[in-house]
């Protein structure tokens, strides 16, 4: 009997990780020009995190990352063409930009997004949890 709990507890377990979506925002470069993007992000939501050691957010890849003003809370990083950088990852079906006041993108064109809802409007859902802005 203690072996059937032990199975079903398994079981169960297994139903609620399946069950857990993630959601990931990435801006894409299928360019063949270098794209700079600038990410304002949102200081005292970042100060909500708990246990948060460091005040600078996580970048993906330190060799995207061209500087960090942790005063301003501004992240300047680059995206190499046919090249991905991941901004925002989340659980749940969409990601929420929680942490992102303003996203700047330099390419041919200088693309602002003043805010939370503009940038959630800008990126499409390609597959399952993954949506993109991309510049072709």
């Amino acid at each position: 009997m203690k072996f059937l709990k032990i199975i079903l507890l398994f079981l169960i377990c297994i139903v609620f990780h399946a069950c857990d979506t993630s959601s990931f925002a990435e801006i894409i470069n299928k360019t063949d020009k270098e794209i700079t993007v600038e990410i304002f992000y949102n200081r005292s939501e970042l100060e909500k995190v708990p246990g948060l050691k460091s005040i600078k957010p996580y970048f993906n890849n330190d060799a995207q990352l061209i500087n960090f003003d942790s005063v301003s809370m501004i992240g300047r990083l680059k995206i190499n063409p046919n090249d991905t950088l991941i901004i925002d990852s989340n659980r749940g079906s969409n990601p929420r930009f929680k942490f992102i006041r303003t996203l700047k993108i330099f390419a041919d064109d200088t693309i602002k997004l003043n805010n939370q809802n503009e940038i959630s409007k800008s990126f499409k859902e390609t597959s399952p949890g993954i949506f993109a802005f991309e510049f072709k």
